[in-house]
């Protein structure tokens, strides 16, 4: 994994019951705000086996994924 940031351990629980374990992850990003735009712990989990981004927001521990068309080896 890219060290940008460690993903938490309620994340790696929700993306276990999506089968994608911590090895799968290119990069985590950690925020400070929620999508609709309030202030919140959630994170975004790009998962380069599945080619798919998740999107974890810590308090209602929703997940949401979106599947990626490409992706790139960043070196």
């Amino acid at each position: 994994m890219l060290p940008v940031n460690q993903p938490s351990s309620s994340l790696l629980a929700a993306l276990e019951k999506e089968n994608v374990t911590e090895k799968d992850l290119l990069c985590v990003l950690n925020l400070d705000l929620n999508k609709d735009g309030t202030f919140g712990s959630s994170a975004l989990a790009l998962d380069k086996e599945h080619r798919r981004l998740y999107y974890f927001q810590e308090s209602s521990g929703e997940l949401s994924s979106y599947s990626l068309d490409t992706l790139r080896d960043p070196y």
